[in-house]
């Protein structure tokens, strides 16, 4: 009974080395008739000298960027400075139906009943932050210039102060 245990171990561990053995053959094999079969092999060093140096480019519609910039400049004009977090997705749906597809937004709920909204779309972006000491929007546009608006109040009153 022992030599067939150990006959049937010695069998799975002839097997799974085999096993190991042909899987680094044939990955081996599909490497060297990939790369000589796209590339001479002087290319070879060229082509990982030209991955290190290339960069992934993202091509943006001009029109998408100056949506965005019109719709955030048109959310500055309403004054919005709603306190309440019951309305951020009101808030956040109202904008975000405006902006492009690809705009991306996310509402964060921070200590001390502070919260944010946040839009992005690529390197534009515009965050909503209601805070202690007021509401406060940061907006940067396609040039990269960042414009701020903050509604303060006193931290022991809910009146405005502009």
């Amino acid at each position: 009974m022992f030599k067939i245990i150990v006959l049937c171990l010695l069998g799975f561990a002839l097997t799974a080395a085999w096993q190991i053995f042909i899987k680094i053959k044939v990955t081996e094999k599909y490497r060297a008739r990939y790369f000589s079969k796209t590339l001479p092999e002087d290319a070879q060093t060229e082509l990982t000298e030209t991955k290190l140096i290339e960069s992934k480019v993202i091509e943006i519609e001009y029109y998408d960027q100056l949506l965005f910039d019109d719709a955030v400049k048109q959310f500055f004009e309403q004054n919005i400075h709603i306190r309440d977090i019951q309305a951020a997705e009101e808030i956040q749906h109202n904008l975000l139906k405006k902006l492009p597809a690809k705009a991306l937004t996310q509402i964060r709920k921070l200590d001390l009943n502070e919260w944010s909204i946040y839009w992005n779309f690529y390197d534009q972006s515009l965050e909503y932050y209601v805070g202690k000491y007021g509401v406060f929007c940061s907006h940067v546009d396609r040039n990269g210039a960042e414009h701020k608006s903050e509604f303060k109040t006193h931290p022991e009153s809910t009146d405005l102060v502009f």
